[in-house]
Order: structure tokens, then C-alpha cells, then sequence
């Protein structure tokens, strides 16, 4: 015959297995809906990211159109001043053969 301290002992074990069993369920609930928020937010920073990739690429590309306007209007500067210069120095050499001139006229004129 059966004991009724073994058959106790035997329930008082099924039981905790029972309440073990149940604790790991909801455990297992539990990190499977954190792992599904988690994928979640994955998801969306991926497509942050792939957002944020594009419109660093058109930046990129904006700021790079810029820089070459902005060197060619250099360049196109410094050659404006180049021919001002050039001129300058063209006009000051004809005034100076003018009044070279005029001086050189007006010394025959004295003597």
C-alpha cells in the first residue's frame, strides 16, 4: 500500500513543478514581448537611419555645390581684379606719357 506521507510528499513536488512551470511561462511572456518592443524600435531607428543617411547625402551634396560656387566666384573675383589692376596700371602709364609729354612741350616752350 501506498504511504500517505509519500503520496503528500509526491503532491507538495507536483505542485511546486506546477508553480515553477507557471513562472517560467509568464518569464517567457514577459521577455517575448520585451524582445517584440525591441524589434520594434529596431525597426524604426533603421528607418531613422536610413532617413537621416538620405538627407546627410543631400546636404553633403548641397554644401559641395556650394563650395564650387563659391571657389568659382572666387576665381572670377581675382580676375575681375587682375584686369582693374591691369587697366589701372595701363591708364596710369598713358597719364604718365601724358604729362611727360606735356612737360617735355612745355620745356621747349620756356627756352
Amino acid at each position: 500500500m501506498i504511504r500517505w506521507d509519500e503520496l503528500e510528499r509526491l503532491e507538495g513536488v507536483v505542485s511546486r513543478l506546477l508553480a515553477g512551470y507557471k513562472e517560467l511561462r509568464y518569464q517567457n511572456s514577459s521577455l517575448m514581448r520585451d524582445i517584440r518592443e525591441r524589434d520594434e524600435l529596431i525597426n524604426r531607428l533603421q528607418l531613422d537611419l536610413a532617413t537621416d543617411k538620405r538627407q546627410r547625402s543631400a546636404i553633403d551634396a548641397r554644401i559641395t555645390s556650394l563650395i564650387k560656387k563659391i571657389t568659382q566666384w572666387e576665381g572670377e573675383v581675382a580676375e575681375a581684379n587682375s584686369h582693374l589692376k591691369t587697366e589701372e596700371s595701363a591708364e596710369k602709364g598713358m597719364q604718365g606719357n601724358l604729362f611727360a609729354d606735356l612737360l617735355d612741350g612745355n620745356k621747349g616752350k620756356e627756352s
